[in-house]
């Protein structure tokens, strides 16, 4: 089986966000299963035509560009790409079995345009929900172009499968025209190659630290959680018993602005924005707890990591983060976006535990990401893809 799978960016790096590091997870699992795996990848952020990254063979490409409208010559531009893509599959890959596609963006459009020219079935993975999610992004930014926007009831219908990552994508999926036979979930698991044992993980480490981890965009509303942790620090009539622990900001993105709020609220001594770190475990081993303040997620990789590592979430009150919560005994920690002043009571409130209940907590974490492992993951996308392929046929002709 050979699977051609098209993503913006491969191998991870610190421009990219937890569904390429989780995709690539994917890739390596079905390539340790038999499967080979070949990934288109945006040149641009690749910066090599070709590489082999962890097994993983990675092709990076000139994406084609969605101009607002069909009178542009970037659509001629981005038909001579498309041709030039198929060129490569042709000579250099050979005969694909199936298309995966992450996320349902532009990259979908290619990715339904290559499954016709190749007469192969593909599959979308949805990446986020809500008004930063997939669809949300469709119809703000792909329909502006009317050929798009005319092209995209007929591009979801051709999708063999869609994966949904939780509840609330599936049911966005589901509000978006797909019937329920065309979508199935598959959940995120922890990537890493080990976790601490059960024992290691509820100990509180000494000097432990608050942690945001993830991308910095403006979704993950990462100032929420500085302004909130100045509340904390500069209000003397908190109930925090606990001396306040410092605040680590890792993640790739836009760090000088989130440094130049630290430096304007004079916090900078508690607070230390790292920016990207390739290795993040050593954060999650001295975190007491993590910050997630988005206001949409899929299925947030860095809560699950956390959970693996046995630390607790403090969570904003979205679908995916309320079962998150209610799951691992976080529900009391909730707070409702952009709230930052609940946010900080919180934050206050969770460091004011006994220390037995912050270890009770801590082996709910642990325990809950025990259902999250890269083996059951791989296996629901290998047993997807085999009955796909071997149903194509009679669902083509059906279509």
């Amino acid at each position: 089986m050979r699977v051609l799978s098209i993503l913006q960016f491969s191998p991870p790096s610190k421009l990219c966000g937890g569904a390429e590091r989780q995709m690539h997870s994917i890739h390596k699992g079905l390539v340790s299963k038999g499967i080979d795996v070949q990934v288109l990848a945006d040149f641009s952020n690749v910066g090599q035509a070709y590489q082999v990254f962890e097994g993983v063979t990675i092709w990076g490409i000139r994406f084609p560009i969605l101009p607002p409208n069909i009178l542009r010559l970037s659509m001629i531009q981005s038909w001579v790409r498309l041709k030039r893509i198929l060129r490569l599959i042709n000579n250099n890959i050979g005969q694909v079995d199936l298309i995966q596609v992450t996320p349902i963006r532009e990259v979908a459009v290619w990715g339904f345009w290559l499954s016709r020219a190749l007469n192969v079935p593909w599959v979308g993975r949805v990446a986020c929900s809500g008004s930063y999610g997939d669809f949300g992004y469709m119809n703000k930014y792909m329909s502006r172009n009317i050929f798009v926007k005319r092209l995209i009831p007929e591009l979801l219908r051709s999708c063999s499968r869609v994966i949904a990552l939780d509840q609330e994508t599936y049911q966005e999926v589901l509000i978006n025209g797909l019937s329920k036979d065309k979508v199935i979930i598959i959940s995120n698991a922890v990537v890493f190659e080990q976790i601490p044992s059960n024992k290691k993980a509820k100990e509180i480490p000494e000097g432990g630290i608050l942690l945001f981890l993830g991308r910095i965009a403006p979704q993950k509303r990462v100032t929420d959680i500085v302004k909130a942790y100045a509340i904390l620090k500069q209000n003397a009539g908190t109930n925090c018993k606990r001396k306040l622990p410092l605040l680590k900001i890792v993640g790739g993105g836009n760090i000088e602005g989130l440094e130049n709020l630290v430096n304007s609220l004079g916090i900078q001594s508690s607070v230390e924005v790292v920016g990207y770190r390739e290795n993040v475990e050593p954060f999650l081993q001295k975190a007491i707890a993590i910050i997630n303040a988005s206001e949409t997620e899929g299925m947030p990789n860095s809560v699950m990591e956390a959970c693996a590592y046995g630390v607790p979430s403090i969570l904003s009150s979205i679908p995916i983060h309320r079962e998150i919560a209610s799951r691992t005994g976080m529900i009391e920690f909730l707070f409702p976006v952009g709230d930052i002043k609940v946010l900080s009571e919180k934050i206050g409130n969770y460091l004011s535990m006994k220390t037995e209940d912050m270890i009770q907590k801590r082996n709910q974490c642990y325990e809950y990401a025990q259902g999250f492992t890269r083996e059951n993951r791989d296996l629901a996308y290998l047993n997807l893809y085999t009955q796909i392929i071997e149903g194509f046929p009679a669902q083509y002709k059906e279509f």
